[in-house]
């Protein structure tokens, strides 16, 4: 059924209105990533200086011609070199070989007048592996991701579809991603409708708002195998209701600080002898500082807490049973001075009844090549240990490379 469902999503997208000029489009999701996660490049108005100039120049004028001819697409990929320490360096690895992902997105928009609409489009990404699945438990090495048709209105954004879910902050920036990324808060899109809107009380101050309804699960999810329900056979999340808002506040020319607040409430529906029906619920609050010194040398700190409450799993990865409770955590910090932005981040896990415990540790670079090329380099130590454990587990001890591209 979920492979109907995006089956009839690219041939519905294929019949939709003809693109017009108008791209004023949300940026296209970030990226999940089989044991790891990569984030959604920069928009325009936020890139830092690059390295190569020509390739900058030669993108303006591929933008320019797509602009020019109506063509709505663009094509890009993630490639991911690993090396655990002290080991050569491979493209990707034993159980994730090949390209990280080839993607493709399309986002065809129509205007329109006289009455409450004024746009309407479609935003479709998909996906595709030429080595190992992303997931182990997902059915193809072909999916789509954050694909959906959304209404611009006075009132608000409206999208149907396979949305993505707002429940904490989105991502903190890094490739690897954090422990609530592999737990499965992150980056996760299903089936239902969502409205955003943003409302701008002065130039100081603004609020962002975000009510959520998911029908069905859609199977994509960037979390490890058995770690919530959409990486679990017969065990489907159901009829969930995400709320979120965050505040903006610009206290000076120098600082902005942002306040994000989110709930989620759900059920899952459970086939398995091994566990039950559920229903869940989770919150979260994160908080970020945004530092400007000058034109080329900013600074963000930013920490988020998310808790989950109730049986998301029979056999979790970090306890090794039905935790009914999950706490998790994040803290970061970045500068970027020029086209180089430095970070450094600390992800915690906890779950209880039973119990268990997880840790990641991230440092590295991120490095603007182009407008349309970005370089990751990473430091990542990542430790699990469940309570009837005497030692950590290592999940990860090594270096990250990748490169995005995208034209």
């Amino acid at each position: 059924m979920k492979s109907n469902l995006q089956l009839m999503l690219l041939v519905m997208l294929a019949v939709c209105a003809t693109p017009s000029r108008a791209q004023d489009l949300p940026p296209a999701a970030a990226a999940s990533a089989p044991a790891m996660a990569a984030p959604a490049g920069p928009t325009a108005a936020a890139l830092p200086p690059t390295v190569f100039k020509e390739l900058d120049q030669a993108y303006d004028r591929l933008q320019a011609f797509k602009y020019a001819h109506q063509i709505p697409l663009t094509l890009g990929a993630w490639q991911w070199w690993h090396a655990d320490r002290g080991k050569a360096l491979h493209y990707g690895t034993k159980d994730a070989s090949g390209t990280f992902f080839f993607y493709l997105t399309a986002d065809p928009t129509r205007p329109l007048t006289g009455g409450p609409v004024k746009s309407v489009g479609a935003h479709v990404e998909v996906r595709v592996n030429d080595g190992d699945k992303f997931r182990g438990f997902f059915s193809s090495r072909l999916w789509t991701y954050d694909s959906y048709f959304w209404a611009y209105t006075p009132y608000g954004t409206f999208k149907a579809g396979q949305v993505r879910k707002c429940i904490g902050r989105d991502w903190d920036d890094s490739f690897w991603g954090g422990t609530a990324y592999f737990d499965g808060f992150k980056l996760n899109p299903d089936w239902g409708v969502s409205w955003e809107n943003t409302h701008v009380f002065d130039a100081r101050l603004s609020l962002a708002s975000f009510a959520q309804f998911f029908v069905h699960e859609d199977g994509i999810n960037g979390s490890l195998g058995y770690a919530e329900p959409e990486s679990i056979p017969g065990f489907t999340a159901k009829n969930t209701v995400v709320l979120r808002t965050v505040a903006k506040f610009k206290a000076s020319e120098r600082v902005q600080l942002e306040l994000g607040l989110s709930g989620q409430v759900g059920g899952i529906a459970s086939s398995r002898w091994d566990i039950g029906s559920q229903q869940t619920t989770a919150c979260a609050v994160d908080l970020s500082v945004h530092y400007t010194l000058r034109k080329d040398l900013d600074l963000k700190v930013f920490g988020e807490v998310l808790q989950s409450e109730g049986a998301i799993s029979p056999y979790r990865y970090v306890s090794g049973g039905a935790s009914t409770r999950i706490v998790d955590t994040l803290l970061g910090l970045h500068v970027r001075h020029g086209m180089i932005t430095y970070r450094v981040g600390r992800s915690t896990g906890r779950d209880y009844h039973p119990d268990g415990q997880q840790l990641i540790w991230i440092g590295g670079v991120t490095v603007a090549l182009a407008k349309n090329i970005d370089c990751y380099v990473e430091r990542v130590r990542w430790t699990v240990r469940p309570a009837f454990f005497k030692q950590d587990l290592t999940f990860n001890d090594g270096w990250e490379l990748a490169l995005h591209w995208r034209l």
